[in-house]
């Protein structure tokens, strides 16, 4: 029963692991750039435009 579960399931909740632990970093990193550091945060958001733009 574990293997056969295991084998489907394993490498995608793996994967969503990883997204959710990212996804997770990102939105702290973003807190705590926006809470502490306003300047930060903007000139995060003009290389974002900027990268958006091309």
């Amino acid at each position: 029963r574990i293997s056969i579960g295991s084998g489907v399931e394993a490498p995608i909740v793996r994967e969503l692991i990883k997204q959710y632990r990212h996804s997770k970093k990102l939105v702290r990193q973003l807190k705590g750039m926006g809470a502490g550091n306003p300047k930060q945060m903007q000139k995060l958001m003009r290389k974002m435009g900027m990268n958006a733009s091309g």
